[in-house]
């Protein structure tokens, strides 16, 4: 088997988080980007990127979570059976990319129609759709120092 076609063989995604990517060359593509042939993205977060659609070329999309990119949810490749709906992150802001225990990613939601664990990461907080939210008292008692 040539390098080449082995590489074309090979190339399938599965169980990745792609978060917070920017992709300046134009072509769109802030999480993955294939210019020639298909692969498969399966089971992966494309999440907050900029620059252009989460992935974009020859690829199939499917049982993945796809959420606030800057150039839009919609996915410039073929796709089925995907969410888009935030996937409830314990803490982005601060690289925390973790689930939260109520996340549409993990197997156990309602929100989940698969039932298969979405993205690279499991759960890591509590539940972050929730009114009310979990927090020890010392940092209650430094807000007010």
């Amino acid at each position: 088997m040539r390098h080449q076609d082995l590489i074309m063989a090979m190339t399938a995604v599965r169980n990745c988080t792609f978060v917070d990517n920017d992709s300046a060359n134009g072509f769109g593509g802030s999480a993955i980007h294939r210019t020639e042939g298909t692969a498969a993205v399966s089971n992966c977060v494309l999440a907050l990127g900029a620059g252009g659609t989460p992935v974009y070329g020859g690829f199939v999309t499917s049982h993945s979570v796809v959420f606030g990119n800057t150039g839009g949810d919609s996915l410039a490749c073929g796709h089925l059976s995907n969410l888009f709906t935030n996937p409830l992150f314990c803490d982005a802001p601060n690289d925390d990319y973790t689930l939260c225990s109520d996340s549409p990613c993990l197997p156990g939601s309602p929100a989940n129609p698969w039932g298969e664990h979405v993205g690279a990461l499991g759960a890591g907080c509590g539940e972050c759709g929730s009114a009310v939210e979990g927090t020890t008292w010392g940092r209650i008692k430094g807000l007010y120092r």
